[in-house]
């Protein structure tokens, strides 16, 4: 697995890939707590899902980017917040 973030362990995770046999996982962290109008995220964890990528077409699904772009701005102000405690 691999992690892009802003900080240290989970909180400071911005989205994962995971590397599996049916499809690379584009982990996108709190998933669960961000708007999917496109449908693309996948997963029944309490937090986490994740977006599979299957082909390089994938990547250019409408919304992914947004996706990505949400939770970049989510875990910046969840780790400001916590700087406030």
């Amino acid at each position: 697995m691999f992690a892009y973030a802003y900080g240290p362990g989970y909180r400071g995770a911005v989205c994962t890939i995971i590397l599996s046999r049916s499809a690379i996982k584009l982990g996108i962290s709190n998933g669960s707590l961000l708007s999917d109008p496109g449908g693309l995220m996948r997963g029944s964890g309490k937090i986490h899902r994740h977006v599979p990528i299957k082909t390089l077409d994938d990547l250019h699904q409408p919304g992914l980017k947004k996706l990505v772009v949400a939770a970049s701005t989510a875990c910046k102000e969840r780790l400001e917040i916590e700087s406030l405690r």
